[in-house]
C-alpha cells in the first residue's frame, strides 16, 4: 500500500492538512520499508520533507531530507 498511502499524503498536503499528510507519508515510507520498495521510500520521505519545511519545522525536514539522500544513494549504488 505505499503507493496508495503516499497518493493519500500529496493529497492531504494539498489541502494543507499537515499532521494527516505526515501520517499517510510515515505509512508509506514504513510499508515501502518493508517490502524493500526503496524508491518509494525515499518519496515517502522527500515529500514529508517538503511539508515540514513548509510548516516551518526546518530541523525536522532537514532530518527527513538527510534520510532520503541516504536512499538515494543506497539505490544509486545498486545501479
Amino acid at each position: 500500500m505505499p503507493l496508495t498511502h503516499l497518493t493519500q499524503g500529496k493529497v492531504f498536503a494539498a489541502q494543507d492538512d499537515v499532521e494527516a499528510a505526515l501520517s499517510a507519508f510515515e505509512q508509506s515510507e514504513a510499508g515501502a520499508q518493508a517490502l524493500n520498495m526503496r524508491p518509494y521510500v525515499w518519496q515517502a520521505q522527500s515529500a514529508a520533507a517538503e511539508i515540514l519545511e513548509a510548516a516551518g519545522r526546518t530541523a525536522e525536514a532537514g532530518a527527513k531530507r538527510a534520510q532520503a539522500g541516504e536512499v538515494i544513494q543506497e539505490i544509486a549504488a545498486l545501479l
